[in-house]
């Protein structure tokens, strides 16, 4: 099991990162030029997952949002379906038309975040495989800084390798055009109605 936790519905967008750095939370070094599949301020991917953001980078943003990354067990949690422990985000069957993946023809890019709605958790969680590999807060051992990350990508063209438990190891400073982020928090417990007037 995994401590109860929420996270984000979608990875978190280039339009999503953009208003972090308007803030000034956020800094863009280096995202718009790290690949040529780089989606920040690229005209027609407002809503595709922002990449070429390393861990810092994904740190700062989840905290701008008053959010954190999660750690691998949550993560692999909330993809599996919890209890269920599903093979991919959607369930055992092969990815088909369900993911943003190169299964069926070869892509060159990232999909919209919510360009597959046949990818959702059972609470409605979407892209976890496939699009974009996300961050998390885990460590790959206890002697690097590496940190695992989780969900395969649109590159990927073998249907394993979108299963919810595939490994995935990246570098604190590593940037590329097939690694996002999502954010986690901790759910907030809605206060109590007032009691009727009488």
């Amino acid at each position: 099991t995994a401590p109860d936790v929420c996270l984000d519905i979608t990875e978190a967008t280039t339009k999503d990162y953009e208003s972090c750095v308007t803030a000034g939370k956020c800094n863009a070094s280096f995202v718009d030029a790290c690949t040529e599949t780089t989606t920040y301020k690229k005209p027609g991917k407002e809503d595709h997952p922002m990449v070429c953001i390393d861990f810092t980078q994904a740190e700062s943003f989840c905290k701008f949002q008053d959010k954190r990354l999660p750690t691998v067990e949550v993560w692999v949690w909330a993809a599996r379906g919890g209890a269920e422990g599903r093979l991919c985000s959607w369930g055992n069957d092969a990815p088909a038309e369900l993911a943003c993946w190169s299964g069926k023809a070869t892509r060159t890019g990232t999909c919209p975040v919510k360009a597959h709605p046949g990818s959702a958790t059972p609470d409605g969680l979407l892209g976890m495989s496939g699009n974009v590999f996300e961050w998390t807060v885990s460590k790959n051992d206890s002697k690097g800084k590496d940190r695992v990350g989780r969900g395969g990508s649109w590159r990927d063209g073998l249907a394993n390798l979108l299963n919810t438990g595939r490994p995935g190891r990246f570098e604190v400073t590593y940037r590329c055009g097939f690694l996002g982020v999502r954010c986690a928090a901790s759910p907030t417990s809605s206060p109590a109605a007032p009691p009727p007037k009488k």
